[in-house]
């Protein structure tokens, strides 16, 4: 029966044929652009407790669906433009996920449409938020190494190892990257 659901908004919809695509792009867009209502939902002055928090993330997992479409077509403007609307609606530091590592997949979805630059942004608000999660701190230091923000990354590394003085594997990363401050155009094996 699935091959019969095609996704129009934040339901699917049964058709009377082969949904070749899952997705109604446009119709969807439509409706997360410019049908759906979202009152408030971007004020922290506005109490949501946990059970509106929950049920908003059907909002994020339609515009992460839509954005996923995008990408499987190379679509990489779609792909933007429905992530900047997403986090414009329903902000992360408003309405926060539901597992920190979201931020960073929306992140990886800007990244591969081009635009590392908002990935190395969610990135940085994911380590504001969970500074003592490991998976966070990598993903934050590989894209400030990236970015060659060597003394940034060094600065995180430093701050983590207060906490893990044995994690010898970011004892040998704050050592790469200060070889890199030092030669800053050489490639570091």
């Amino acid at each position: 029966m699935d091959e019969y659901l095609r996704m129009d908004g934040l339901t699917f919809k049964l058709v009377p044929y082969h949904a070749e695509d899952k997705v109604a792009e446009q119709k969807l867009e439509k409706n997360l652009s410019e049908i759906f209502q979202y009152r408030n939902l971007d004020n922290p002055k506005v109490y949501l407790n946990d059970n509106v928090i929950g049920l908003l993330q059907n909002y994020r997992a339609a515009f992460l669906r839509l954005a996923h479409q995008y990408l499987m077509e190379k679509n990489n403007e779609g792909v933007v433009r429905i992530l900047k609307k997403m986090e414009q609606v329903v902000p992360f530091d408003v309405i926060p996920a539901p597992d920190i590592r979201l931020p960073l997949q929306v992140g990886q979805y800007y990244q591969f449409a081009g635009r590392i630059d908002e990935f190395l942004r969610l990135a940085e608000f994911t380590y504001q938020t969970d500074p003592e999660n490991p998976e966070v701190v990598g993903i934050y230091v590989s894209l400030l190494q990236h970015h060659k923000r060597y003394q940034d990354a060094i600065a995180v590394l430093s701050e983590w190892q207060i906490d893990h003085p044995a994690d010898s594997e970011a004892q040998n990363k704050i050592l790469e990257l200060q070889r890199q401050v030092s030669a800053p155009d050489s490639v570091i094996q």
